[in-house]
């Protein structure tokens, strides 16, 4: 790797690093700028792989969601993005209190899914602003965004299955890629105390079902990039890497 990528490389990891900042606007600048230097340098975790030793997953100290209550759409989007990126994602129940989204994974894959949640997280606002009919209220607002989310989700299983489809490398760095989430829910299930249960989330799409549509519709619209090697330009949105 010559001294320019790697250069490079360096700059997108502090501006991950950035994109966690509880500054909304920080965090979303920072999230804007790293995701166009990935798509204009074509840059892929198998790239970076091959650069650096391989990390063991680890469970990140700060969640990525905290709350009493948690809006459905922010569960999908993280869910989603974590399994993207081989990075698990699990909710923990406090009673009484907030509970918590933590994220397992590699350092850089927990960071890749924070700033892409930054991101799309503000995209789906900005999409429920512009869309929402001024006589429709607060139902229609959590449904559409609910259908963004999962709008969202539905084009993330589309890229990994065409993806996989058309990817003929079997290096050990992209077999060592395929397995991160599997590694990585293997770290928290050995880290739950005795009778410790993981469950999964029911799915909740809300009571305007045009809206819904119309959110999976507005999700899947939104420009990810395509699959690895396409040619996006600079200005399109964040491209998705594996």
């Amino acid at each position: 790797m010559n001294e320019k990528l790697q250069s490079v490389i360096e700059k997108i990891n502090k501006l991950r690093a950035l994109a966690t900042s509880s500054n909304p606007n920080e965090a979303a600048n920072a999230a804007a700028r790293a995701a166009a230097l990935i798509d204009e340098y074509q840059l892929t975790e198998a790239q970076l792989e091959a650069t650096e030793n391989r990390e063991s997953p680890q469970i990140a100290d700060d969640p990525i969601l905290r709350g009493k209550v948690m809006p459905q759409w922010k569960t999908w989007l993280v869910s989603g993005l974590a399994e993207h990126f081989g990075v698990y994602s699990i909710r923990q129940v406090r009673r009484g209190g907030e509970d918590d989204i933590k994220l397992t994974g590699r350092a850089r894959d927990v960071e890749i899914v924070r700033y892409f949640y930054t991101w799309l997280s503000a995209e789906v606002e900005r999409l429920c602003r512009a869309n929402k009919p001024p006589s429709c209220g607060m139902k229609w607002t959590i449904t559409y965004r609910n259908g963004v989310a999962a709008g969202i989700c539905a084009k993330l299983k589309e890229m990994k299955r065409a993806e996989a489809d058309t990817r003929v490398s079997t290096t050990s760095a992209m077999v060592y890629l395929d397995s991160r989430f599997a590694l990585a829910r293997e770290v928290y299930v050995k880290s739950m105390a005795p009778g410790h249960r993981v469950t999964t989330t029911k799915g909740c799409y809300g009571s305007d079902p045009n809206a819904f549509n119309q959110g999976v519709r507005d999700g899947k619209a939104i420009n990810l990039g395509s699959q690895l090697g396409s040619g996006d330009p600079p200005s399109a949105g964040p491209r998705l890497l594996r």
